[in-house]
């Protein structure tokens, strides 16, 4: 798989094209049944993915999960944002800062 079919498989999954990302794994697959090493890893890739499916479509997109909407001039950000200050927070408090 070159960095070309990464990209476009991980736009689908971002998306939550989940089943047209397995056809794109069928689809290489097919084309590289000959090199057996390539397709034992798409093998392996397509089942890791199949046995995974819930956990590829974002959170965002997801039926059973129901997000708030911003109120009027705010922006919710995303959790990397307070992940990082409780890290950076932590790690004050076990060194004896702060």
């Amino acid at each position: 798989m070159d960095k070309k079919e990464q990209k476009v498989l991980l736009k689908l999954f971002r998306q939550g094209k989940a089943y047209e990302g397995f056809e794109l794994i069928v689809n290489m697959m097919i084309e590289n049944n000959k090199d057996e090493v390539v397709f034992k890893k798409l093998i392996e890739l397509y089942d890791y993915f199949v046995h995974n499916k819930e956990g590829l479509v974002p959170y965002k997109l997801r039926d059973n999960i129901n997000m708030n909407m911003a109120p009027e001039g705010v922006e919710y950000r995303q959790l990397g944002t307070m992940e990082h200050n409780i890290c950076a927070a932590l790690a004050h408090r076990m060194k004896g800062r702060k």
